[in-house]
């Protein structure tokens, strides 16, 4: 397909259709590998929920609100298949909430792996 040719090229954008500016070449480089792995991800879907279904460990998912890359339908899917996933969708944040909000972010992961522990107990 077409979208395979320019991401193996590397001058589109798979987020946005537009062409890179290059200015940051680390950031073209993980992009594209994000976006082949989508693409790849996408071939692959009925290995990939295969191997979602192996999980054994508790999981959560942190997603922003304005991911562009990954859409919110596709993680709603996952925790509908895995009900006791548990989704924090973080408002006006994009692809990577670590990067975006920082503080944000460490608060929703601590207040759930504190609750992980308490579980545990």
């Amino acid at each position: 397909p077409r979208h395979t040719r320019l991401l193996a090229r590397g001058s589109l954008c798979p987020v946005e259709g537009h062409r890179f500016r290059h200015v940051n070449p680390a950031a073209h480089t993980a992009l594209l590998r994000a976006g082949r792995s989508l693409l790849a991800g996408t071939l692959r879907r009925a290995a990939f929920y295969a191997k979602v279904g192996r999980v054994k460990s508790p999981v959560l998912i942190v997603h922003g609100a304005k991911d562009r890359l990954v859409p919110l339908s596709a993680v709603r899917k996952l925790v509908e298949i895995r009900p006791e996933w548990q989704l924090q969708i973080l408002p006006d944040i994009g692809h990577v909430p670590m990067l975006e909000d920082p503080d944000g972010f460490l608060d929703v992961v601590g207040t759930w792996l504190t609750a992980q522990g308490e579980a545990a107990a």
